[in-house]
């Protein structure tokens, strides 16, 4: 099987998975939106066009929490990747509007403290 059908099947799977009420909806196209940029960032190689994604669902799905939180995530990555400082302001935008995903503010800290830590070196 294709890495496209892979994902394609993936994401197919994702939405059965999730039920019919209108909050379940918000949180299934948040999901496939994530998806999306995700294919983006990681297998196209377009930082800058990945992170706008991100941005989008970010204030699209304000709702679906914990997709969000990923997205504000890979914003940072998406950053740190371009070498761009903007990635300690995503970072922080992680901790300070998403305080109840401790796993995502766990590696946003973790970025932090490696950002800074590089800092430290030079």
């Amino acid at each position: 099987m294709t890495y496209k059908g892979i994902v394609s099947l993936l994401m197919a799977l994702t939405l059965a998975a999730i039920s019919g009420t209108p909050a379940a909806a918000q949180e299934r196209e948040a999901e496939v939106a994530l998806q999306r940029a995700m294919h983006v960032e990681q297998v196209e190689g377009d930082l800058e066009r990945a992170i706008q994604l991100y941005k989008e669902l970010v204030e699209s799905f304000p709702t679906a929490r914990a997709v969000a939180a990923k997205a504000q995530l890979h914003i940072g990555l998406c950053y740190e990747k371009l070498g761009l400082t903007e990635a300690r302001r995503a970072y922080r935008d992680v901790i300070d509007d998403f305080p109840e995903q401790r796993d995502i503010v766990a590696m946003a800290r973790e970025r932090l403290a490696s950002l800074a830590q590089e800092l430290a070196e030079l």
